[in-house]
């Protein structure tokens, strides 16, 4: 599903979440920008903040599931409550681009598969 370039604008505030955000398989071209995602006390220990993607996903000969989400401007705070704060998997085109990685207690940021 093609979103059209949309942006989910944060406007430089902090949201709480007490679970991962998750970028449905098939979804793409949106960006999100300015703004603060902390994982809760309540937040599952062994997930990242953001998903985009899913490592059983293969439906095109790219070998991708999403394409072209993109973050920028942003801080991903684990808060020492989980793995870490985002995991890509199977995609095409995802970026960071000036964002800040803090409180993990594994890896800011893990890539399975995809490629560009």
């Amino acid at each position: 599903r093609d979103l059209g370039g949309v942006t989910m604008d944060l406007r430089g505030g902090a949201y709480l979440l007490s679970a991962p955000l998750v970028i449905p398989t098939l979804v793409g071209n949106l960006h999100f920008k300015d703004g603060t995602l902390r994982a809760s006390a309540s937040f599952p220990k062994d997930q990242h903040l953001v998903h985009v993607g899913n490592i059983t996903c293969s439906p095109d000969s790219q070998n991708s599931c999403n394409e072209f989400v993109s973050f920028s401007d942003m801080m991903f705070d684990a808060n020492f409550n989980c793995t870490g704060g985002a995991i890509v998997q199977h995609v095409m085109g995802t970026t960071f681009s000036n964002t800040f990685w803090t409180g993990m207690t594994g890896t800011g940021l893990q890539i399975d598969g995809g490629h560009e």
